[in-house]
């Protein structure tokens, strides 16, 4: 410890524990991501009227902040279909095809809990009003040239094709993203409740971790002993072969 400075003292020693309790839970701990906020102006979670859902299977994360409409950053000569009072922050999935290898470290009564991440999630503003808009413009436009044109009588005739396929394209095909897409409309919303950091319902969530912590602490000295494997390997990646 000699290369260390002699003026940078020691303020205090904490007890490390590696938890892997939101298990025991049903729940799985997600970092959330807006790269395209900065740090220092980031959304006003704290107001009322926000709501969020979530598509767990999908990995799909939807938020809805209110605006506002009266700030002199507010647009309010942009065209109708433009005018929106909410923001909706919609989610993409990380990929990171080796599981999440980062942990989220939080000190609470004198000990650094260190939770392993299930995965990270991006948030970004949600554009698809502007797209149904133009959707219905280009529809609106199209179903009026079709009036003038006289169209010829046609018999209706149904035709079914079915490509053989093997193993492998068949795999391909519900790997591919239309399939991804249909597997994700089908599933359900689940409706979230957003529970600000010292709020009581969050603060049981860190109080049964902590009463845990204990046996977790055990467990990772035994894990530690010689013949048991570290319990930080279930944090850090493999080193590169």
């Amino acid at each position: 410890m000699s290369h260390l400075d002699p003026n940078d003292m020691v303020v205090a020693e904490l007890d490390v524990v590696v938890s892997n309790q939101l298990a025991s839970l049903a729940t799985q701990l997600v970092m959330l991501q807006q790269p395209l906020r900065p740090n220092w102006r980031p959304y006003n979670t704290d107001r009322s009227g926000i709501t969020a859902r979530f598509k767990p299977q999908a990995r799909r994360l939807e938020m809805t902040l209110p605006l506002d409409t009266r700030g002199q950053n507010y647009g309010d000569s942009a065209e109708a279909h433009k005018k929106i009072n909410i923001l909706t922050l919609r989610s993409t999935a990380v990929e990171d095809a080796g599981g999440s290898a980062f942990a989220i470290g939080v000190v609470r009564e004198q000990q650094l809990l260190l939770l392993p991440l299930d995965y990270s999630l991006q948030l970004r503003p949600d554009m698809s009003y502007l797209n149904a808009e133009t959707a219905k413009q280009r529809k609106d436009g199209e179903d009026s040239e079709e009036e003038d044109i006289a169209e010829e009588p046609m018999t209706a005739v149904e035709v079914t094709v079915k490509r053989r396929e093997t193993e492998r394209q068949q795999q391909a095909r519900l790997n591919s993203y239309s399939h991804l897409q249909q597997e994700e409309l089908a599933e359900a919303w689940v409706p979230l409740q957003l529970h600000a950091p010292d709020s009581v319902p969050a603060d049981a969530i860190w109080h049964k971790l902590l009463l845990e912590s204990d046996a977790a602490a055990a467990a990772a000295a035994a894990a530690a002993a010689p013949g048991g494997s570290s319990s930080t390997a279930r944090l850090m990646p493999p080193p590169l072969s």
